[in-house]
């Protein structure tokens, strides 16, 4: 009876620990794109920009100079569009910043001749297959000007607290990022905490999102099963040691 005791106790904490609720996805949501976030080392983050995109067309993710008056104008911008002739790098990204000249807002990226040590692809992590982008990318959390040498913008400091972010998305045209299509200002969201999502067009709050382990019934149904069958092994070994 005691080796049945114990048997049956092992078998309930690998029970538990199956079945334990998978976490709920980070980042915020908006225009159909998924943005997010984690720390893989001390110092660094891996943002990550994710969602359907069509082979000719781009999407970008940027940091406001000023999160409480957040727009494009002098904001710090990452965007990323299909690499479609290398299998090994299929995500290309560009870093720049939002400018305007003669009224007209534009994404200027850093000068080629720049020295560039903010934002590295995460090519690992990186992906574009069925019309489908995963665009990865290591930035430190605290950024100073001197990481950019020869940009005409000074990086800002990531948070993990609740701010101010930019999106957009649009076509590629002769290999450059040709003017957005679709952009909205997304405000009191964060990249690491629990998934926020926004709505319509123009500047709009992140509210929470209902993402969660119930999202996932592949996760959710195979932790069933297996707790299904555990329990079953468990009822098996006590009734053959009783």
């Amino acid at each position: 009876m005691h080796l049945a005791s114990l048997a049956a106790a092992a078998v309930a904490a690998a029970v538990a620990a199956l079945v334990q609720p998978v976490e709920a996805a980070t980042g915020f949501t908006a225009g159909g794109f998924n943005f997010y976030a984690s720390i893989p080392n001390a110092g660094n983050a891996l943002v990550c920009m994710s969602g359907p995109l069509a082979a000719s067309n781009w999407v970008a993710i940027g940091f406001p100079a000023d999160p409480n008056n957040p727009g494009m104008i002098g904001a710090e911008i990452v965007l990323a569009y299909p690499n479609t002739d290398s299998v090994a790098n299929p995500v290309n990204l560009l870093h720049g910043a939002g400018t305007s000249s003669s009224g007209i807002q534009t994404f200027t990226r850093i000068p080629s001749t720049a020295t560039d040590k903010e934002v590295v692809l995460s090519t690992e992590n990186s992906s574009y297959r069925s019309g489908n982008i995963v665009a990865c990318f290591i930035r430190p959390f605290n950024a100073t000007s001197a990481l950019v040498t020869g940009a005409t913008f000074s990086p800002v400091n990531l948070t993990q607290t609740a701010t101010s972010y930019i999106w957009a998305t649009g076509p590629m045209t002769n290999g450059a990022p040709a003017k957005h299509t679709s952009n909205d200002v997304v405000t009191g969201a964060s990249l690491f905490q629990a998934a926020s999502t926004t709505t319509g067009s123009g500047t709009s709050s992140a509210t929470t999102s209902s993402k969660s382990a119930a999202t996932r019934p592949a996760a959710a149904g195979s932790s069933a099963l297996v707790a299904g069958v555990l329990a079953a092994f468990a009822a098996a070994v006590v009734a053959c040691v009783a």
